[in-house]
């Protein structure tokens, strides 16, 4: 500030500029504040997609073998055609197999222990 001005003026403008530096100052702790806070909503989302995730591993290992038998009875080649002319041998094939295959696959989930985790584990709530 130049000589010229009076000293009321001055301090008036260190008033602005103090007032200024603890705007700027909230501003700022603002801004970690929310950014903390973003983080935080983040991991929470995070934790609940991967719970999702884990869920739809588990659906479409159950139905994924539901899709293989329906592809594969749906191809039309010799054996099939000829083979399987009796309706106990393609209920046994169908089904049997499908429940061979989805109880191997329910035994390693209980195995492993992911099947209890998943169960145990609620929705997350915000």
């Amino acid at each position: 500030m130049s000589r010229g001005f009076p000293e009321e003026r001055k301090r008036l403008a260190r008033s602005y500029q103090r007032a200024a530096r603890s705007v700027l100052t909230d501003i700022a702790s603002l801004q970690d504040a929310s950014r903390r806070a973003f983080v935080s909503y983040s991991s929470l989302v995070s934790g609940e997609q991967n719970g999702v995730i884990n869920r739809l591993a588990i659906v479409s290992t159950i139905f994924l073998p539901l899709t293989f038998l329906t592809g594969f009875f749906g191809v039309n080649f010799t054996y099939m055609t000829n083979e399987l002319e009796s309706t106990a041998v393609f209920w046994l094939l169908a089904v049997g197999l499908q429940m061979i295959v989805l109880f191997i696959a329910l035994y390693v989930l209980h195995r492993t222990r992911l099947w209890r985790k998943l169960r145990d584990d609620g929705p997350v709530e915000l």
